[in-house]
């Protein structure tokens, strides 16, 4: 009889613990969850156009000033936005030409101190491939990263134009991370550029319908690099930054833009040239 009790009241008390746990359940599902927001500014730097002046030609050795300077900046991490070897469409390339390209970027970007994220431009594949980039990246051509709170996804634009596998893979990615503080796209070439620049670069294909889509997940910027101009467009809440440099190869004549520093805070974002 005693263990009659005993069973009812160990039954009885599962059951309450049960009904506590599902309350809880419930309640924690309709407790809204706190935005997330970005502490302190996700500073960055912004490098492209590091590739040789011709796929025969060495490195230009004004690459370790610019290594230097980013060095000195002392950024949270760098983003490279395409061009880190000279190969694309120009005729008569061999592979050897490319092995020498990469093993020459290895000794100068191996004395860059913060971690560097790549985006392929429209030199970085060979024989229609991009497996030299990767290989040399060591990540897929579209692929993302997280700072803190703030979301980078990075896109092979290096055609100027996305395929509808890469289009599906953007929404789903934006769908996963659509409650961070901040979703940043990077891109080689624009999706927008300033009116004075119009015609001038070539611009993503079919850009207003990805426009649609960055509107409905809030991206916050996509940031390009195409062209050696600096170009910003806000439009429905999102910016539109083309922050591209002058290779580092030129020299006499130009006094224009070598790098760029970046600043996300929760309010704003802000992309800053430098000069060497």
């Amino acid at each position: 009889m005693n263990s009659g009790i005993s069973d009812y009241s160990g039954m009885k008390y599962c059951f309450t613990c049960i009904v506590c746990l599902c309350a809880a359940v419930l309640c924690a599902s309709c407790t809204p969850l706190t935005p997330k927001t970005i502490e302190a500014p996700a500073r960055f730097a912004i490098i492209t156009n590091t590739a040789p002046e011709s796929p025969y030609k060495p490195f230009a050795p004004e690459l370790t000033k610019l290594i230097d300077a980013v060095n000195r900046e002392n950024p949270s991490f760098v983003i490279h936005l395409g061009n880190i070897i000279y190969a694309g469409n120009t005729q008569g390339v061999r592979e050897t030409d490319i092995d020498r390209q990469i093993s020459e970027r290895g000794e100068f970007f191996s004395k860059l101190d913060p971690v560097c994220f790549y985006v392929a431009g429209n030199l970085d594949f060979f024989k229609g491939s991009f497996s030299f980039f990767t290989k040399e990246t060591k990540r897929p051509t579209n692929h993302s990263f997280h700072y803190g709170p703030v979301h980078f996804m990075a896109i092979n634009s290096a055609m100027a134009s996305i395929s509808e596998l890469q289009k599906k893979w953007i929404e789903d990615e934006l769908e996963i991370n659509k409650d961070d503080a901040a979703v940043i796209v990077l891109s080689y070439y624009p999706f927008m550029l300033q009116k004075n620049y119009a015609g001038y670069q070539p611009t993503v294909e079919d850009a207003e319908s990805f426009h649609r889509i960055f509107i409905r997940y809030k991206v916050r910027a996509v940031i390009s690099a195409a062209g050696e101009f600096y170009s910003r467009v806000d439009r429905d809440s999102i910016a539109y930054i083309n922050a591209g440099a002058v290779p580092i190869y030129k020299k006499d004549g130009y006094d224009q833009f070598r790098y760029y520093i970046g600043e996300i805070t929760n309010d704003s974002i802000n992309v800053t040239g430098r000069k060497l």
